[in-house]
């Protein structure tokens, strides 16, 4: 019974800091492909929902939330762990970012993980000028990069 009451107590704290989207638009990668045929290796645990990049609508915001994300708000994230193909998903405001008026959301779902992987690979070869083959630049992350 006790345990009950501590969980209970844990998710209304950990909703009373997250932001509530509703989630329009979620891309489909590779790892959402292995990870539902059991061949990913983080692979989550039975009955997860796949996932990682969404857009969406602020339903929900905590008190302590940036200006720049309002209720109502079309926002981009890349989720910790999967679960993006879902309609409704409990997430922290530092992981959303508002996605530009120009933007279409089918395009917007498809950035986030592409693109900050590109980034960071980038950032990692810590070239200052030169050309860099990027091998691959016909996948996601490649085109991206």
């Amino acid at each position: 019974m006790q345990t009950t009451v501590v969980r209970e107590r844990l998710s209304r704290r950990r909703q009373s800091r997250h932001a509530l989207v509703h989630v329009t638009h979620a891309s489909m990668g590779a790892t959402d492909a292995m990870a539902v045929r059991g061949d990913y290796l983080l692979q989550p645990i039975r009955g997860f929902t796949p996932g990682y990049d969404f857009v969406g609508v602020i339903e929900r915001l905590p008190a302590d939330t940036p200006p720049d994300l309002h209720v109502g708000q079309r926002v981009a994230g890349i989720l910790p762990r999967m679960g993006a193909h879902a309609s409704l998903i409990s997430v922290a405001p530092s992981l959303l970012v508002p996605v530009p008026d120009f933007l279409d959301d089918a395009i917007a779902a498809t950035v986030p993980l592409d693109a900050v992987t590109a980034l960071f690979a980038l950032d990692a070869l810590a070239v200052e000028s030169g050309t860099i083959l990027v091998q691959g630049a016909g996948g996601a992350v490649g085109a991206w990069a």
